[in-house]
């Protein structure tokens, strides 16, 4: 079992994409995220970019930003479990102190998840636990919805404030902390122009279009486009706001060519569930993210 590791997105990405394609939607948060390393590298944040391999073959890939948490995909073989435990120990001195809190999150498929949490409670002592159990849902054709009032338009630079209180509003209502800083999220997304607004029409006495919610979302290959984050303030909920703006931009990136739309929804939300199978999404894996528990 070889253990490989390596900063340099476009080598990596030889050998990680076609791994990777083999399953678009248990995988297409790892292949959007290699995509995004492709187009725009993350400046100082340098990436940890892994691949297990057997014989020469790809089977395990696992990916690392900054402070975000370590995303990997289906493991072929068990014992690369194993072998991704031990290079994750071995990159620190002292793991048991340091490991927790270079590693505090990773996710992936269900089971090997929790498979990687077991390797690393033998190998370090360390103990992870389930944080948030997830389903990824597939859509390739939208449902007819009734008519919203308003309308998607892609985010400017005059939205700047805007992106960055709903950024923070929105992590901490998901995850209960800041995982980016919202400054360089909101840099990160405009410049690629794949975060949207919905609208809706000004209120009495009011000149201007009203923002109401928020998608993202982009084309993350030829085939393949993904939806998120969703954010729409409490008060602004319950309208059919953010149902809109996810069909709709999810039928733009199908327009544009892609097959199929991917997104993540926890479980522990089941109208979101609801919305989104409403839309024409299917729930077609699941996914875990855990975290170190004291």
């Amino acid at each position: 079992m070889n253990v490989r590791q390596t900063s340099n997105a476009q080598t990596f990405a030889k050998l990680a994409l076609p791994f990777l394609r083999q399953r678009e939607a248990e995988h297409n948060l790892l292949i959007s995220l290699l995509n995004q390393l492709l187009i725009a590298p993350r400046g100082s944040q340098s990436p940890r970019l892994i691949s297990i391999q057997m014989d020469r073959d790809v089977v395990g890939i696992a990916m690392q930003v900054g402070d975000s948490p370590l995303v990997m995909s289906r493991m072929l073989k068990p014992i690369a479990l194993g072998a991704l435990a031990n290079h994750l120990k071995r990159q620190w001195h002292s793991p048991e102190l340091r490991l927790r809190h270079a590693l505090p999150k990773f996710a992936g498929p269900k089971g090997t998840a929790a498979s990687l949490a077991e390797a690393l409670r033998i190998q370090t002592r360390l103990r992870y636990g389930l944080a948030t159990a997830m389903g990824i849902h597939q859509l390739s054709q939208v449902k007819s919805l009734p008519v919203v009032p308003g309308a998607l338009r892609v985010a400017e630079e005059r939205d700047r404030p805007l992106l960055e209180a709903w950024c923070k509003a929105f992590e901490l209502e998901s995850f209960g902390e800041l995982r980016d800083d919202p400054v360089r999220w909101s840099d990160r997304r405009l410049a690629q122009q794949d975060i949207y607004l919905w609208e809706v029409p000004p209120a009495q006495g009011s000149p201007d279009l009203s923002p109401v919610s928020m998608v993202g979302g982009n084309a993350f290959d030829e085939h393949g486009g993904c939806i998120g984050p969703v954010y729409t303030p409490p008060e602004q909920r319950r309208q059919g706001y953010g149902t809109m703006a996810v069909a709709t931009l999810s039928q733009q990136l199908l327009d544009q060519g892609c097959t199929s739309c991917y997104l993540f929804a926890d479980f522990a939300n089941s109208t979101t569930h609801q919305i989104y199978q409403n839309i024409g999404y299917e729930l077609v894996c699941n996914w875990d993210e855990y975290e170190f528990a004291e």
